[in-house]
Formats: C-alpha cells, structure tokens, sequence
C-alpha cells in the first residue's frame, strides 16, 4: 500500500479511542480524528483507505469502498481532520424517522431503503434514535448475488 504507516496510526488510534471509551464523544460513543481526502458532510459514511485518510464510501463499488469506518461527526474540507463516530450517538442530523434502520447509500449518503440490486452492498450503519440523531453501529458489507 502507498500509506501503510497512515492506514497503521488511525487503526492505532482506533484502539486507543475503543480502549478509552470513546474520544471525547458522549459516553458510550467512540470518536477517531483521521484526515479527510475529500470534501465530506455531516452524517457522510466513509472508509479507510490506503492512504491513511477518509473518503465517502459506497454501496455500489468495491468491498473496500462499502466498508464503512464510521460516520462524519461534522462537515470537512479536503486535508482537514474529520471527527469520525465509529459507535454510539450522531447528532445534528435532519429528516430521520425514529427507530428507521439505516443503511449505505452512494457518494457516502444513508438510506432507509436496502439496496437489492445484484452487485451492491448491504451495509446496515445504524437506527435512528430521533429525527435528528443515530444510533451507530456498524455492520459488515453483504454482496447481493
């Protein structure tokens, strides 16, 4: 990989945020600083990649880009830290329906609606709690047949 010692310190500080309870989130929710390699909204569900930083993850790619390393905590520019939840409470959110699972969409968005098409990825990423808040809890992509 280009960035192996990057990819190396976010899972670092992955294990010390699990290890600690979590960033300085909420308790019981768990927070990781990682860069942003692109521009990235609040609620935005993103993977790790090689290079060490964060991007908008997919339902409807690779394996790697449907793996979701958490949810954006607050809007970010390209080459900004992002606070990242991996579990526990997001807030700031808008439109949600209370106890709706949600689930990866494309360009990082969240839907209510699975995907069904052959060739995408179930990711389940959380329920919402409120309108305006998720409980996040991430689930291992499933490659429909």
């Amino acid at each position: 990989p280009s960035n192996t010692a990057g990819v190396i310190k976010a899972l670092l500080d992955l294990k010390t945020a699990i290890g600690g309870g979590g960033g300085g989130g909420s308790a019981g929710t768990v927070e990781i600083e990682v860069t942003a390699g692109e521009g990235l909204a609040l609620g935005n569900a993103v993977y790790l990649h090689t290079d060490g930083k964060v991007y908008k993850a997919a339902n409807n790619s690779t394996r790697a880009i449907a793996s979701v390393f958490g949810l954006v905590k607050e809007a970010k520019s390209t080459g900004e830290t992002a606070t990242i939840i991996i579990r526990g409470s997001l807030t700031g959110l808008s439109g949600l329906t209370a106890s709706n699972e949600q689930f990866l969409g494309t360009a990082g968005a969240l839907t209510t609606t699975a995907p069904s098409s052959s060739g995408s990825y179930v990711v389940a990423v959380g329920q919402a709690m409120t309108a305006s808040s998720l409980d996040v809890h991430l689930a291992t992509p499933v490659l429909l047949t």
